[in-house]
């Protein structure tokens, strides 16, 4: 199944960059993601690819780290009605959740266009719904400057002599401020340099990624983002600033020339949004659309939910 899922990605334009064969082999590893798929004679209806997490005995489907999105792709005849369309998205959704290898939990993060949950909920999956913010239509800058809160609209129009917004291909550079950016939160960094370095490598190869920081007239470089595009979306991927020239706003600058960059793309703009609070009011402040999703879960069976359970309990921590 996965070399015809990987030849079916060459010519099927539609699929979200995190779903690209190249992009799983870069933050899975090629060994530990797979698919699943459904086929009507020569035709794919759906796909499925999923990251086998390793861990010591148990079995865990989930997404990849820099991977909000994950899950089926389904690919619907032409010309159907609502129904058949609902109907169309229960018969291959359920076909594809009994195709899913064993695991002892899974948890995956939907794509948006995965609207329709209830073919899980009959499978006896669960659901949280998290958000994103979108800014759907980029064709005119002018337009979305007016959307912005004051505080934001200030930021960006900047005098350019202050800040000056360049791009880089330095991965040592963009994640540096990474770091800073966990170490004044007292958190590790989730990710390693290497792992940030293959995924910008494959992505910079094939054309679909580019770092922009910002910098004063002295050099210092007060605040860096990736942004990566597909399709129809630049999303905000990752980002840093330095804790002490963070009142420059120049993150703020950064993301404005993200989206420009989509509006020069005539792609939408995905801020790829976070449910810590402090984040989500400061993607909104660009007048951003918000866009719900579905967070999925399953335990295979009672004995590892159970387990998961006292791990929540003991470590605080949840998968």
């Amino acid at each position: 199944m996965k070399e015809r899922y990987i030849e079916f990605a060459k010519h099927y334009k539609l699929l979200p960059i995190f779903m690209y064969p190249w992009w799983l082999d870069a933050v899975c590893g090629k060994g530990n993601w797979d698919v699943i798929l459904i086929e009507k004679g020569d035709n794919i209806q759906a796909v499925w690819p999923f990251f086998k997490s390793k861990t010591k005995r148990l079995r865990i489907l989930k997404n990849p780290k820099l991977t909000p999105h994950l899950g089926p792709t389904l690919i619907y005849p032409d010309g159907m009605k609502y129904e058949s369309k609902l109907s169309f998205e229960k018969k291959v959704l359920v076909k594809l959740i009994e195709l899913l290898p064993d695991y002892d939990y899974l948890k995956i993060g939907l794509d948006y266009k995965v609207e329709n949950w209830l073919p899980f909920y009959w499978k006896q999956f669960s659901q949280n719904t998290n958000y994103s913010y979108l800014i759907k239509d980029t064709s005119n800058l002018d337009t979305i400057k007016k959307g912005l809160q004051d505080n934001t609209r200030r930021r960006i129009n900047k005098p350019k002599m202050e800040l000056i917004l360049k791009t880089t291909d330095n991965i040592d550079l963009l994640y540096s401020l990474v770091e800073k950016t966990y170490i004044r939160q007292n958190k590790s960094t989730p990710y390693s340099l290497e792992f940030i370095q293959n995924l910008y490598f494959v992505t910079q190869s094939n054309n679909q990624c580019e770092i922009i920081f910002a910098q004063d007239l002295e050099n210092n470089i007060h605040a860096a983002a990736l942004f990566v595009w597909d399709y129809e979306s630049v999303y905000y991927l990752i980002s840093g600033s330095d804790p002490e020239l963070r009142n420059s706003g120049a993150l703020s600058l950064v993301l404005w020339e993200g989206i420009k960059l989509a509006s020069e793309k005539g792609l939408q703009f995905d801020f790829e949004g976070s449910m810590i609070e402090p984040i989500e009011i400061f993607f909104r402040s660009f007048g951003a659309t918000q866009v719900p999703y579905s967070i999925i879960s399953k335990y295979g069976n009672r004995k590892t939910e159970i387990i998961f359970q006292l791990r929540t309990l003991l470590t605080g921590k949840s998968l």
